[in-house]
C-alpha cells in the first residue's frame, strides 16, 4: 500500500510556511483594499516583515523582488513597490547584525525620514494641497499598522514550532511590550475605521441627498423652461442670440458652488453653461474618453479614462452627472458635480483627526510608559523582599 510518509517530495512546516507567506506576498500585491474615491490600502508589508525576521534580509527581498512581476505596471505602482523594497532593506539592515530593538520603531524611522520625502515626490506630479497631505498621512498610517500587525504575529504566534534546530526564538512577551502593542492598535485602527466610515457615509450622502437636491433643481429647469417658452420659441440655433441669452441668465440663476449646470442640443453643441471650463458653442460630450456608471435613471458616474494607474487622481477628475430633457424645447441639460468636493470633506474630517490623534497619542505612550516603569518597580521589590524573606 502507498505511503505517504515514504514520498520523497515532502514538505516540511518551516518550508510550507514560507510558501504561505510567499503566496500572501504575491495576494496582496496584486489584489489591494480599493474603496470609493480611489482609497487604497496594501498590505503586503505585513507578511514581507514576517519572512524578514524568520528568514532573513536575502529571502525577504527576493520575495518583494519577484512580487514586481504581478503588480500593474505602472508609475505609481511600481514606485510604491519599490518604496516597500526600500523600506524591507533599510529594517532589515538595521537588524542584520543582530542590533537590538523594536521593528516598530525603527520602521518609523524609516517612515518618517526616508519614506516621508518618497511620498511627497511619488504624490506631488499626481495631487496638491489637502490630497497631497491625506495620501502621504494615509500611507503612512498604513505602513505603520502593517509593521505594528507584524510585530504581534511575531510575538503572540509560536512561529518557533515550525522551525528546527531553535533558528526562531520563543515567544517572550513583556508587561512593556503588551501595553504598547494595546495602545498603538488602539490608536491605528481608529484611523482606517475613520476613512472607511466617512467614505461610506459620503456615498450614501450622494445616493440620497444629492439624487434628491439635483431632481429638485431639474424640475425647477424645467418650469422656466417652459414659462421661458411660453410664447414658443421658433429658432433653437446657437444664432439665436436672444435664446443664448435667456438661457445663460437662467442658468446663472440657478447655479451653486456645488454642481454646474449645461444645457446642450441633440448634437452636444452648448446653449448654456455655468462652468467656467465649458463654454457656449463648445461639444460637450460627456460619454467620449470616459467611463461611465449608472447609478439610476439619469444619474451617472463618469471618471476619465486617463491617469488609470493612480485611482485619486482619477476620481478626482471625475463627476456625478445627472441628465434630463426640456420637453418644450429640443434642448437636454446636465447637472455636474464634482467629485472632488467629496474627497476633500473626508481629506478634512481625516487630517483633523490626525492631528488630535497624534496629541492622544503622545500622551498615552508617556502614561504607558509611566505605568511600565511603576509595575517593574513594583515587581522588582517584591522580588528582593521575597528572596530576603527567604534567608
Amino acid at each position: 500500500m502507498f505511503n505517504v510518509r515514504n514520498f520523497p517530495l515532502r514538505w516540511d512546516k518551516e518550508s510550507l510556511l514560507y510558501i504561505i507567506l510567499f503566496g500572501m506576498v504575491l495576494f496582496t500585491s496584486s489584489y489591494k483594499l480599493t474603496m470609493e474615491y480611489g482609497f487604497i490600502f496594501s498590505f503586503t508589508s505585513i507578511f514581507l516583515f514576517l519572512i524578514l525576521r524568520l528568514y532573513g534580509l536575502p529571502q525577504a527581498v527576493l520575495t518583494a523582488v519577484l512580487a514586481f512581476f504581478v503588480i500593474p505596471h505602472h508609475f505609481s505602482n511600481i514606485a510604491f513597490h519599490l518604496l516597500l523594497l526600500t523600506e524591507i532593506i533599510f529594517v532589515g539592515c538595521f537588524f542584520y547584525k543582530g542590533r537590538k530593538a523594536k521593528m516598530f520603531f525603527v520602521d518609523a524611522l524609516f517612515w518618517l525620514t526616508i519614506g516621508l520625502i518618497a511620498l511627497y515626490l511619488i504624490n506631488h506630479p499626481f495631487v496638491k494641497g489637502q490630497a497631497l497631505y491625506f495620501q502621504i498621512g494615509k500611507n503612512i498610517i498604513n505602513g505603520f499598522l502593517n509593521v505594528l500587525l507584524a510585530d504581534m504575529l511575531l510575538a503572540y504566534v509560536p512561529f518557533y514550532k515550525l522551525f528546527k534546530n531553535n533558528s526562531v526564538n520563543k515567544n517572550s512577551v513583556s508587561i512593556h511590550q503588551f501595553l504598547f502593542h494595546v495602545t498603538l492598535i488602539s490608536i491605528i485602527i481608529p484611523f482606517f475605521l475613520s476613512v472607511m466610515i466617512n467614505v461610506w457615509s459620503t456615498e450614501r450622502y450622494v445616493k440620497k441627498e444629492i439624487m434628491q437636491q439635483a431632481e429638485k433643481n431639474m424640475n425647477l429647469i424645467v418650469e422656466d423652461i417652459a414659462y421661458l417658452n411660453k410664447d414658443g420659441i421658433t429658432e433653437i440655433s446657437l444664432q439665436n442670440e436672444k435664446l443664448l441669452n435667456e438661457l445663460n441668465l437662467l442658468v446663472k440663476s440657478h447655479r451653486s458652488s456645488e454642481y454646474d449646470i449645461i444645457i446642450s442640443d441633440y448634437s452636444n453643441r452648448v446653449y448654456a453653461s455655468s462652468s467656467e471650463r465649458i463654454s457656449v458653442h463648445d461639444v460637450y460630450n460627456w460619454r467620449k474618453n470616459h467611463s461611465v456608471h449608472q447609478m439610476n435613471s439619469g444619474f451617472y458616474e463618469v471618471l476619465p479614462n486617463g491617469n488609470e494607474d493612480y485611482p485619486i487622481g482619477k476620481w478626482n477628475k471625475g463627476d456625478y452627472l445627472f441628465t434630463g430633457e426640456l420637453n418644450s424645447v429640443p434642448l437636454k441639460f446636465v447637472i455636474k458635480y464634482p467629485i472632488s468636493q467629496f474627497q476633500n470633506k473626508i481629506y478634512n474630517i481625516f487630517l483633523d483627526q490626525f492631528k488630535f490623534s497624534l496629541i492622544f497619542a503622545l500622551i498615552i505612550a508617556l502614561l504607558v510608559q509611566i505605568v511600565s516603569n511603576l509595575f517593574m518597580k513594583n515587581v522588582n521589590q517584591l522580588t528582593t523582599a521575597t528572596m530576603f524573606m527567604a534567608f
